[in-house]
């Protein structure tokens, strides 16, 4: 699968309904007081800008996966079904305020803000017309919460921690339903995807700064120090998609054709020497894993094969010098990353019930086995704690029974609480006994 250099505008790509970098209408792109990404255990879909689902000085005990508490608690009314994934938001320097806050959307259209507590937020409120199945990414801006999602009404949102728009010119314009999470450069440009296949890269102050075309996007981009973005579409094809600040427009650095659509997110490993992207995994809906080199060009050492043809795979994630990810067989699998061989396999589900849609996160700590947390898309919805063990996995802790499927995947807290949202329209946090 030899990769194709298109090097070519994104000009030719402008979305019909919104001129490249203008969305605003006669408004220009700001650059000043951009937003950063939250320094917090886990900002965003997949943790960090490369997608590694993966923290680091996190451990997870062996009293973990006790519930602490449930939102709404059982004797409230359940909110709409929870597909988006929880991020985490610590308080800024200076506040008033010691506890964290969860941030999760619901198919109700309502992003919620949960302190870690269990309490609501009752100063936060932002509710959209259609569901909320991308998930969230905190930022901080003037020493609060910035927190951008997409909805399934086709915007993109620049939320401040009250919930209101950022600026005049939020929310703007993916010209289609938005599932994918965003991830943000390190010049505070928000880049998000659509169902409509536009790539989009919005300003600190909410205008296009460039709209890229490609097929139906539901994969969120993973991101390298120098401005590439990586990610798949319905059309089989990986991309990197390089941002050009002179021209405002984004240039095709690469392509590489997988064998079927990809719907999950790529991970970029960074090369530890010199802190570039030197690969890229990612898979397809046949259940085939790819490690992709930075030129483009397929890493002929690793070889991954499904076990079961045709049973799709979850976003990996990527720890020490191994990939995780679940499979449509049942299935969450220990993967060596240089050669694509399977060190174990665990069962974590029923095959054939459902496509994987929760993707593992992990924690490590120091030369203590890394802790895998999965939900299971199986009827009782089991959220299950897997230390890997070197050629085979154990369970840490019994498996905790949510009750309801976990198509949300998990985040990580720095104390090692687990918060996970679920079909049932509750958001679980699971940790050592309060």
């Amino acid at each position: 699968m030899k990769p194709r250099i298109l090097w070519m505008a994104a000009a030719l790509f402008c979305s019909a309904l919104t001129a490249c970098g203008g969305g605003g209408g006669s408004a220009t792109c700001e650059m000043g007081n951009p937003a950063r990404l939250a320094q917090s255990s886990w900002p965003k879909f997949r943790h960090d800008l490369q997608n590694t689902g993966t923290v680091e000085n996190a451990a997870l005990q062996t009293n973990q996966g006790k519930l602490r508490w449930t939102f709404p608690p059982p004797e409230q009314p359940a909110k709409g079904q929870f597909i988006a994934s929880p991020v985490i938001s610590v308080p800024q320097p200076g506040s008033s305020e010691t506890r964290s806050l969860i941030y999760i959307g619901s198919n109700d259209g309502t992003l919620y803000a949960v302190f870690d507590d269990g309490t609501q937020n009752n100063n936060f409120t932002f509710q959209s017309s259609q569901p909320l199945t991308s998930t969230a990414l905190v930022a901080v801006r003037d020493g609060a919460d910035a927190i951008f999602l997409g909805g399934g009404d086709g915007l993109i949102y620049g939320l401040t921690a009250s919930g209101t728009a950022q600026g005049n010119n939020w929310p703007t314009s993916a010209s289609g339903f938005v599932s994918a999470s965003p991830t943000i450069a390190s010049d505070g440009m928000v880049v998000v995807a659509s169902l409509a296949g536009t790539l989009i890269g919005v300003c600190p102050n909410g205008i296009d700064r460039f709209i890229y075309s490609a097929a139906e996007i539901e994969s969120s981009p993973a991101q390298g120090p120098d401005a590439t973005v990586y990610f798949g579409a319905a059309d089989g094809l990986l991309r990197a998609v390089q941002y050009i600040d002179h021209y405002h427009t984004a240039l095709t650095r690469w392509t590489f054709a997988t064998s079927k659509p990809i719907r999950t997110a790529p991970v970029a490993e960074l090369d530890p020497a010199t802190n570039q992207v030197q690969s890229i995994y990612v898979g397809d809906t046949t259940g085939r894993l790819y490690k992709v080199r930075s030129n483009g060009q397929p890493d002929t050492a690793f070889r991954f094969s499904p076990a079961v043809e045709g049973a799709a795979i979850s976003s990996p994630a990527l720890a020490l010098n191994r990939l995780y990810f679940t499979s449509e067989d049942g299935n969450l699998y220990a993967v060596d990353k240089s050669s694509g061989a399977i060190h174990w396999s665990f069962a974590v589900g029923i095959a054939g019930s459902s496509p994987p849609l929760s993707s593992p996160a992990v924690a490590t700590n120091g030369t203590q086995p890394p802790v895998i947390v999965v939900g299971s898309n199986s009827a009782d919805g089991n959220l299950y704690f897997v230390q890997d063990n070197g050629t085979s996995a154990a369970l840490l802790v019994p498996p905790f029974r949510v009750g309801a499927p976990v198509h949300s995947s998990p985040a990580i807290g720095a104390d090692g609480t687990v918060y996970v949202g679920a079909d049932d329209g509750r958001l679980y946090a699971i940790g050592t006994p309060p």
